[in-house]
């Protein structure tokens, strides 16, 4: 058995959201997944998954009330893979 599915996100966040401590990004996701047996009561599952997310780009004219300007880009990305097992009693 094999599964895929694709997601986006479009977050609708605005610039006085977004921190080093509290961020979020639009993205676009893509997973494959498979599932393989192995005797007639074991199940091998595999997936894998990623996200790519757009980067932000924050620019400050205050920043922590320095009077500095600033620019900060925040960006990032995920990458995950799973294994597990099914068995049947």
């Amino acid at each position: 058995m094999v599964s895929a599915g694709a997601q986006y996100t479009k977050t609708g966040i605005k610039d006085e959201y977004q921190s080093d401590l509290s961020y979020s990004f639009n993205s676009y996701t893509v997973g494959l997944g498979e599932a393989m047996n192995i005797t007639y009561d074991l199940r091998l599952n595999v997936g894998y998954f990623f996200t790519i997310y757009s980067d932000w780009t924050k620019k400050s004219t205050n920043y922590n009330r320095t009077t500095l300007e600033e620019t900060d880009i925040y960006g990032r990305t995920n990458r995950v893979f799973g294994i597990g097992l099914d068995y049947r009693f």
